[in-house]
């Protein structure tokens, strides 16, 4: 998402809309979405698991399939914080 986006609201909307699903889905603990650290844009990752409950609202924002990330290079934005039930790539991976 460009930094004018950002601005714009764009982000909080997607925010917002996530949190809303992910609350009626009852805070699954597979479920979350993320802010990608190592990007000057902000790039939003989301869980497997969040993908099952918001599969709409990702294809309205453009969403699609990525590599997953080193848990280092994501900032949970929504989500169980212990994180326990979320795969990441190793962090010794390159």
């Amino acid at each position: 998402m460009l930094k004018s986006e950002v601005v714009s609201g764009k982000a909080f909307n997607l925010e917002r809309s996530f949190q809303i699903a992910f609350e009626r889905a009852g805070s699954p603990k597979s479920a979350g979405m993320f802010a990608n650290l190592r990007r000057s844009d902000t790039e939003f990752l989301f869980s497997p698991g969040a993908e099952r409950i918001s599969r709409i609202i990702m294809a309205d924002y453009g969403g699609y399939n990525c590599a997953t990330p080193k848990r280092s290079q994501v900032e949970l934005i929504v989500g169980d914080t212990a994180l326990g039930m979320i795969a990441f790539t190793p962090e010794s991976s390159r």
